[in-house]
C-alpha cells in the first residue's frame, strides 16, 4: 500500500482500518454438493454408524482468502477480525497442498446442488436410510440442479416438495456445471484405499444470474459421464418450465393466493472462485 499510496501511513488509524475492511471478500451463497459427506450429519449425527467413523459431521464451504492477511500487521488485524466474526477456520487441503478458509454450510443461504449422477439417490433417499431422511428434507431451503434436471424432472421435483416443506428457492444451473475435485486423502464408506474420491472440501462455486438470451444446457450422462451440449433460447425454456410447474400438483403450502406455485426459481450459471477477491451478483433469498 505504501508503494502505490505513499501517504497511506499518515491517514488516521480509523480511516486505514476502513480501507482494509473494504478489501475483505464477499461471502455470499455458494453451492454445497449433495454427497455422503453432507448427508452424514443427518443419517448419523451422533457417530453411531461404523462406516462413518472418523468422518466430520460438518459440511464445509470454501471462503475466499483475504489478501489483507498477507500485507502487514494492521491489515492482518482487520482480516483476522473478519475471520473471527464469521466463525471461519483455516484448514490445510491435501490435494492442493495449501491452506484454505472454510465455514460450515449455511442452510439459510447455501443451495444444495444435486448433480445428475446423484439425482436418483437423492429422490429415493428415504428408501436407503431409515433415519435422518425427514430431517434432511426439512433442512433444504435452497436447492440447485442442472438445467437438464430443472427442465425434464419438474414432475419429480414437484413430488419431492412434501419431503422438502421448507424449500424456498430452486436454482437452475445453465452452461458449465461444477467439476468435482478428487482426493486420495479421505475415502467414503466402502471406498477403496488408493483410489480418488470426492475431496473433503470442494472448490467454491458461486452463482451469477444467467442473463444471456441464448445459453447452453450441459448434459452429463449419469452412467458414463459423457458430456453433450444443447444451445437453447433461455426465454423459451423459462416459459416452458413455468408452464410445466403451473400444471403440476404441489403441496398446499407451495400454492400462492393467486394460485401460482410459490417457489422462487432463479436461473444461474456458476463460476469457481479461488483465493482472489470476487463479488458475484445473484438474486439472494
Amino acid at each position: 500500500m505504501a508503494t502505490s499510496f505513499p501517504q497511506f501511513d499518515r491517514l488516521p488509524p480509523e480511516i486505514r482500518r476502513l480501507i482494509w475492511d473494504f478489501t475483505l471478500p464477499h461471502d455470499g451463497p455458494a453451492l454445497c454438493l449433495y454427497r455422503w459427506r453432507w448427508y452424514a450429519q443427518f443419517v448419523d449425527p451422533y457417530g453411531e454408524i461404523n462406516e462413518f467413523e472418523g468422518v466430520d459431521r460438518r459440511a464445509f464451504i470454501e471462503v475466499p482468502m483475504p489478501i489483507a492477511l498477507f500485507v502487514c500487521r494492521e491489515a492482518r488485524e482487520a482480516a483476522n477480525a473478519w475471520i473471527a466474526a464469521r466463525h471461519l477456520t483455516m484448514r490445510f487441503r491435501e490435494e492442493t497442498q495449501g491452506d484454505i478458509l472454510v465455514r460450515e454450510w449455511d442452510r439459510e443461504r447455501d443451495p444444495v446442488y444435486v448433480p445428475r449422477n446423484k439425482w436418483e439417490d437423492f429422490c429415493n433417499f428415504d428408501e436407503y436410510w431409515d433415519d435422518g431422511a425427514r430431517e434432511m428434507g426439512a433442512a433444504i431451503k435452497h436447492l440447485a440442479v442442472p438445467a437438464f434436471t430443472g427442465y425434464f424432472s419438474i414432475g419429480t421435483l414437484a413430488g419431492l416438495l412434501d419431503w422438502m416443506p421448507n424449500l424456498r428457492t430452486l436454482y437452475i444451473v445453465w452452461a458449465e456445471l461444477p467439476a468435482i475435485r478428487k482426493s486420495l486423502a479421505v475415502r467414503p464408506p466402502g471406498g477403496m484405499a488408493g483410489e480418488l474420491h470426492d475431496a473433503e472440501v470442494q472448490p467454491r462455486w458461486e452463482m451469477v444470474n444467467e442473463v444471456n438470451e441464448v445459453t447452453s444446457m450441459c448434459v452429463v450422462d449419469p452412467d458414463d459421464g459423457e458430456v453433450s451440449w444443447e444451445e437453447v433460447d433461455l426465454a423459451d425454456f423459462i416459459d416452458e418450465i413455468e408452464q410445466h410447474w403451473a400444471i403440476s400438483e404441489v403441496p398446499e403450502q407451495f400454492v400462492a393466493d393467486n394460485g401460482e406455485v410459490n417457489l422462487k426459481m432463479v436461473h444461474v450459471r456458476i463460476k469457481e472462485v479461488g483465493v482472489a477477491l470476487s463479488k458475484a451478483t445473484v438474486d439472494e433469498p
